[in-house]
């Protein structure tokens, strides 16, 4: 670890603080989030909204997720052990291996909270920009599955960017997912970003430069 960073530990505690704190966040035990999905449809056109997400996520780890298209829903879900999708023609298959496992973590409800059981290795790489903040890169590899790269502000120590490789038949897949507009609840006082830009990328190992994508606004209820 380059010297004078903060360990992976002091990073994920003041994370955890970001958003509300430790007992705060485990008095939620469930969210129905609805998110609006915008895509551009040309390279130089504005974002145009193209579906509606409708998710509902229950503690420990139980998650359904609904996508309104112009041709149907399509729907996901993990009920704490096994995870499927549905098409819009409503065929049905269930996700196994690599899949499976990124299920799970995906519908872990306090994910903030177990990142150091979720990763078997947490990496502090160094400082990088996101946007107009100062954020420490992490190297999060969890078991068995591609290492991701997690940005947190040095500042505020809130989650900005995650980028994952998805492998596939014709090479790695990486995926940008930039996190923005957090919010405190009124009720529970917990934060939640309330918009989150999709991109695909190409990267180096230290350098991610961005190919294309869209957007997502969420709102919590």
């Amino acid at each position: 670890m380059p010297e004078g960073l903060p360990v992976a530990d002091q990073i994920v505690a003041k994370y955890v603080e970001a958003l509300g704190g430790e007992q705060a966040l485990r008095k939620v035990t469930s969210r129905h989030i609805t998110i609006v999905a915008d895509l551009p449809s040309g390279p130089r056109e504005e974002p145009r909204t193209v579906g509606l997400i409708e998710q509902y996520q229950k503690a420990p780890n139980l998650t359904a997720t609904f996508t309104q298209l112009p041709n149907g829903t399509t729907s996901t879900g993990f009920n704490g052990a096994d995870a499927w999708n549905q098409t819009v023609q409503g065929r049905v298959a269930k996700l196994a291996g690599t899949d499976l496992a990124r299920a799970h973590r995906d519908a872990d409800f306090y994910n903030s909270l177990n990142l150091k059981q979720t990763y078997t290795r947490l990496a502090v790489r160094g400082v990088e920009r996101v946007g107009e903040h100062n954020a420490y890169l992490v190297i999060a590899t969890p078991q068995g599955d591609t290492a991701e790269h997690l940005y947190f502000d040095t500042q505020t120590g809130l989650l900005l960017r995650r980028i994952t490789v998805v492998p596939t038949p014709v090479g790695n897949s990486p995926t940008q997912i930039d996190y923005d507009d957090y919010r405190a609840d009124e009720k529970d006082g917990t934060k939640f970003p309330y918009l989150m830009r999709i991109t695909a990328v190409t990267t180096t190992p230290d350098v991610p430069r961005t190919k294309g994508g869209g957007q997502r606004d969420r709102r919590r209820e």
